[in-house]
């Protein structure tokens, strides 16, 4: 099992809003990831994210 850590953004309007999400997933492909994380950023947003940061926490 891994912990994954990431910052992402995304606008609300002219707002720049900065957000993180922790996860945990048993996936070892990083791009398998990335994608899990972008899929669950943008439902939270509830728009399109751009991740800035993934590290394992």
């Amino acid at each position: 099992m891994r912990n994954i850590a990431a910052q992402y953004i995304y606008f609300d309007g002219p707002k720049k809003i900065e957000k993180a999400i922790l996860m945990q997933t048993e996936l070892t492909d990083d791009t398998e990831v990335e994608k899990l994380i972008q899929q669950e950023a943008e439902k939270i947003a509830n728009t399109t994210v751009k991740i800035m940061e993934i590290r394992e926490a």
